[in-house]
């Protein structure tokens, strides 16, 4: 199909445009002042590229779509049918399993902490301990003696994030020191491919069953040859079948962990029961075969001391408070205590200082001084959270938060320098954390500064699916601009759908440790996402942290607001993020940061007119001073407009405009920003009931942080002007003054794919 054609369908006898392929031009040329006219800041942008079209129903279904959904019963408890909500939950160790021909090139897929056979295994397995037990069970089985086994670690002692390489023998022999395995693999090893690893901690667990991850021996291979160790030619060949290297060690705050090597034996015994027959005591019992899963203990590694463990501030980030002379600090320990930040005013600058190996603050800033802070901490239990996996304590569910810290730092100077850095007060002294920078917020005015911010949605941790390591090239794009560009990045908004930890606790962890980062020196304003919220039990008698009364949160008949948080119903993200106190948490808030009012919404809550969340957000619309922050961003998870074909999706967004879109027109919001579909769509300006230049926002949806990438098919509606589905990255917003706003879409590799400046002055007409 040419992409300049005009697409018409017919309907009622008039003819409706569904698509306008004019061609459009781009421009990154800067206006220079506010009230200037430049030919080349008009609204343009690239073309669609060429892509699969397909006519909408929409069109035709709207008139009758919201009689007819006023008559359906609530959706049903399922998560959305969309290609990316296949999502895997990886386990602590990050597990994977081969799917193809075991040996080099062989595929291999992350085990879903959440659908892991061997847990069910394990959680009704019998374990045999006793030395005499042990050897009973492996002479039944034509095993050999219980001490020619070996379980070995090349460390015995951890720090988070540290290698460690596993090593099983069927037969000890003298360690070479040299030798990273310190064990050695015998053909013909009764060692099996279904034999288990599990890890314990702490160390002395007395219960088989509370493991913190286990692996299979071919898991186990299969995930050291996914990570593709490097090792000397010459033991290559020697090793690749009894060894595991775990390339960085997870947060677990515990003193210590062991790793357990077991036999698994198979067993299937005879056990009778009753006829189905009515007449039973005339009728012969029936015998079935039960099967058993035996595993016995062969050999541990004996404790591995975790360093520090309890007392090292993990997840470091910072937010605003919407007070440009305040900032909040969290982290997390494994200990209680009174949290403290040590901050100073630095007389060095931010990017001169995080760029430097070794550097000495206290050396740097001779003379000034240094301010402790003390704040307050909470945690969460799994009772507190609305439903299963969530609220399960079983081995790859719910594990302890440990401590989560919050100081809230008062009487900063605006857009200044600051160094600090964080720790717990115990009985023992304090464990600091290395140094971090900040720059403290721009004050708002009709003279701020410029102000730049990234944003983006739909993130996670790494290797989600076995296809993409999105999440931290995004991480790595995001801290490169922080570090060598030569701009200052003023803040970051993260629009929903953050670890993706689907009620698996340790998730939270992993990705806090990946993008601390950036969060440690740069504000993270974060919104919620279905991943975060949505529920649909559990929630009544005041458990659900946004104030819902109902045992499902928000399911309207139009909505498709499932079990996606997998238990979670906004515990976490409530407990872990401080936002300002002006709204409802962290589900809806608003901001001032130089020129930009910045208002976060909930799309998984009710918006409709009348409720709280209505209520409140046309009362901050009303009452922004536009003569201090002339620029209105709105932002929530799922977007008001989008061309993607998902048509339970699409139908969201349609009645969420239907009930705020308004508001938009009436208060003059200037860009609407949205994730949920994982891919990048802008729309044209001043859109309003599906036509351009109405005087209405911009909408953009930035799904793009780092989760599996949508392969949809593009619906093409006139209002589209820029679509990519095939990379990721963020959105950088520069707000040059009160007139001009540029918009770029950044990918990893720094490439700009699409840009347009936002001339304010076109809503005011």
């Amino acid at each position: 199909m040419d992409a300049n054609c005009t697409m018409t369908l017919q309907h009622g006898g008039s003819t409706c445009p569904l698509l306008n392929g004019d061609e459009f031009q781009n421009s990154a040329s800067a206006p220079t002042a506010q009230g200037e006219s430049n030919d080349n800041c008009d609204r343009k942008s690239r073309p669609i590229s060429t892509m699969t079209l397909i006519l909408s129903p929409i069109a035709v279904l709207l008139p009758t779509m919201f009689i007819c959904a006023a008559l359906l019963p609530p959706p049903p408890s399922s998560r959305q049918n969309m290609p990316h909500t296949d999502l895997v939950a990886p386990t602590l160790l990050s597990i994977f399993q081969s799917i193809g021909e075991q040996g080099n090139g062989g595929r291999t897929k992350l085990v879903h902490v959440l659908k892991n056979d061997l847990y069910e295994e394990l959680k009704f397995g019998i374990f045999h301990w006793g030395q005499e037990e042990q050897t009973n069970i492996l002479q039944s089985s034509r095993r050999t003696a219980v001490n020619n086994f070996s379980l070995q670690s090349n460390r015995d002692e951890l720090r988070f994030g540290d290698p460690v390489t596993l090593t099983w023998s069927d037969e000890i022999t003298k360690p070479d020191s040299k030798d990273v395995s310190r064990g050695h693999y015998v053909d013909g090893s009764p060692i099996k491919d279904d034999d288990i690893i599990a890890l314990y901690c702490p160390a002395e667990e007395s219960d088989p069953k509370k493991f913190r991850d286990s692996a299979t021996i071919a898991q186990a291979r299969a995930t050291h040859s996914r990570h593709q160790t490097l090792l000397s030619d010459d033991t290559h060949d020697i090793l690749m079948n009894n060894i595991w290297m775990i390339p960085s060690f997870p947060i677990v705050r515990e003193d210590s962990c062991e790793f357990r090597l077991y036999a698994h034996e198979k067993r299937f015994t005879s056990e009778e029961e009753p006829s189905n027959s009515k007449l039973r005591w005339f009728s012969p019992k029936e015998q079935t075969m039960k099967e058993e899963h035996h595993y016995t203990l062969l050999a541990t590694t004996g404790p591995i001391s975790l360093t520090d463990s309890k007392k090292v501030p993990t997840g470091i980030h910072i937010s605003l408070t919407g007070d440009p002379t305040e900032m909040n600090i969290q982290f997390t320990t494994g200990d209680s205590g009174k949290p403290v930040v040590e901050i100073a005013k630095s007389d060095v600058m931010v990017k001169e200082i995080v760029s430097s190996d070794i550097y000495n603050p206290m050396s740097l800033n001779e003379g000034v001084e240094w301010i402790k802070v003390e704040g307050e901490s909470t945690t969460y239990t799994a009772s507190d959270m609305c439903q299963e996996p969530a609220t399960s304590t079983e081995p790859g569910c719910f594990i302890s938060p440990g401590q989560l810290h919050t100081v809230k730092v008062t009487g900063l100077d605006p857009n200044t320098d600051y160094l600090y850095r964080v720790g717990v007060a115990t009985g023992q002294g304090i464990k600091w954390s290395d140094y971090f920078a900040f720059r403290s917020s721009l004050p708002p005015g009709p003279t701020a500064e410029p102000l730049t911010f990234l944003a983006f949605g739909d993130q996670g941790c790494e290797d989600w699916n076995n296809i993409t390591s999105g999440a931290p090239n995004v991480t790595k794009l995001i801290t490169h601009m922080i570090d060598h560009e030569n701009i200052t990045i003023n803040s970051i908004h993260h629009l929903g759908d953050l670890s993706y930890a689907m009620g698996a606790a340790h998730i939270w962890d992993e990705w806090f440790n990946m993008i601390q980062p950036y969060a440690s020196r740069v504000p993270l304003m974060v919104g919620v996402g279905n991943h975060e919220y949505d529920h649909t039990a559990g929630g009544g008698g005041g458990k659900d942290p946004s104030g819902s009364m109902t045992e499902y949160g928000f399911e309207p008949a139009w909505g498709n607001f499932g079990d996606d948080s997998f238990g979670e119903c906004g515990v976490p993200v409530s407990k872990r993020f401080a936002s300002p106190s002006n709204g409802n948490g962290v589900f809806w808030y608003s901001y001032e940061q130089s020129l930009v009012h910045t208002i976060m919404l909930s799309s998984e809550h009710n918006m409709t007119a009348g409720s709280s969340q209505y209520i409140w957000f046309e009362n901050d619309l009303r009452n922004v001073d536009r003569s201090r922050t002339p620029w209105i961003v709105v932002e929530m998870h799922r977007p008001l407009y989008n061309s993607e074909k998902y048509w339970n999706q699409d139908i969201v967004g349609i009645a969420m405009r239907n009930e705020i879109e308004e508001l938009l027109l009436a208060y003059h919001v200037d860009l609407v920003l949205a994730g949920h579909y994982h891919s990048y769509l802008r729309t044209c300006d001043g859109l309003y009931r599906g036509k351009c230049n109405s005087s209405g926002p911009m909408h953009i949806t930035i799904g793009t942080g780092g989760a599996n990438l949508d392969d949809g098919i593009l619906i093409p509606n006139k209002w589209t002007e820029y679509f990519d589905e095939s990379h990721h990255g963020v959105g950088r917003i520069t707000v040059a003054n009160a007139t001009y706003l540029h918009w770029e879409y950044v990918v990893v590799g720094g490439d700009v794919l699409d840009e347009v400046w936002v001339n304010r002055n076109r809503s005011l007409n």
